[in-house]
């Protein structure tokens, strides 16, 4: 919390204050733990090329075929049991690190205000829950998004074809889409907290003069809204869950129509190769949506922290 704070007071003395940037904060804040996140990830999805070797044609010797099985072994055993575990820890303890840092300060710093002055307490709350566990999602599917494209370019170049750059193509359509889906969200989720507030403020003036209905009916109403909000944000992310979880199988297939319908040689090991290289695109790239997502939705719950009414006082 208080290597945040002092990050922060950094950025303020060097840029300004209207300048000052949380997205670099929070970059800087975890830079060391995500290059290491980063170089774990890319290991995680790298090694089943470095294994691919064992279906080139020039490996015809017993005792190098018996090498190469016992590298899958020993890789296949290090990828689940070490990789993947190493993975998660460190973009776990990263994400705790990161909203515990930035609830308890923006808490603490609250707290300490003598008034409020525009901002709700619902808007508040809203800020140090939903908007705080965006950047945990955040860092925990981040990582995805930074080895991805290290991953395409050694598939592109390995395989000497473009077509898995579709699923990218597609979510840098729907990227703006889910960052103002959010956002109008967010300003519907701010509207019920704070009704909700008011009718638990004033329960007993409700009770006095029957205004039950009333306002059950308003909370219902901003409910619903919000309700189709999240459904329509929810569609789009099936929908792309589903076709980019499908473009390695895709760009198998059109990949050796291409290349035999060009007639050229296609041998069995050279095809099984591909199709293992494409194949391990397919954990990453189903992760993809889920990455877009958690970084659009952090970078408004960045941008909502930086304009809310109490943040200047909030952080000086």
């Amino acid at each position: 919390m208080y290597n945040c704070s002092r990050l922060w007071d950094e950025e303020v003395e060097r840029v300004g204050t209207e300048k000052a940037s949380l997205v670099s904060v929070v970059m800087r804040f975890q830079r060391t733990r995500m290059i290491v996140s980063f170089f774990v990830s890319v290991l995680f999805t790298f090694g089943v090329k470095l294994a691919n070797c064992s279906c080139l044609p020039n490996a015809c010797l017993c005792n190098l075929h018996l090498c190469f099985l016992q590298s899958i072994v020993m890789y296949e055993i290090l990828k689940y049991a070490f990789f993947a575990s190493l993975m998660w820890a460190m973009n776990m303890r990263t994400a705790i690190r990161l909203k515990s840092a930035f609830s308890m300060l923006a808490f603490h710093k609250i707290i300490s205000l003598r008034t409020f002055g525009s901002v709700t307490v619902g808007e508040m709350i809203n800020v140090l829950t939903s908007d705080s566990y965006r950047m945990f999602e955040a860092v925990i599917f981040g990582t995805f998004l930074l080895c991805i494209p290290v991953l395409l370019i050694v598939c592109i170049t390995y395989a000497c074809y473009i077509l898995g750059y579709t699923a990218l193509l597609g979510w840098v359509f729907f990227f703006p889409f889910l960052l103002e889906t959010y956002l109008c969200v967010c300003a519907l989720t701010d509207k019920r907290v704070r009704t909700m507030n008011e009718v638990l403020t004033c329960i007993k003036l409700i009770k006095m003069y029957a205004w039950e209905e009333s306002f059950e009916k308003k909370i219902t109403d901003i409910r619903k809204s919000e309700k189709s909000l999240l459904e329509k944000a929810g569609y789009v992310q099936s929908v792309n869950s589903s076709l980019t979880a499908i473009v390695p199988t895709l760009a198998t297939i059109f990949t050796f129509i291409a290349h035999t319908a060009l007639r050229l040689p296609l041998e069995p090991s050279v095809a099984y190769t591909i199709i293992a290289v494409f194949n391990s695109m397919r954990m990453s790239m189903g992760l993809l949506p889920f990455s877009v997502k958690a970084l659009a939705e952090a970078k408004v719950a960045l941008t909502r922290l930086k304009v809310c009414p109490y943040s200047t006082r909030l952080f000086f």
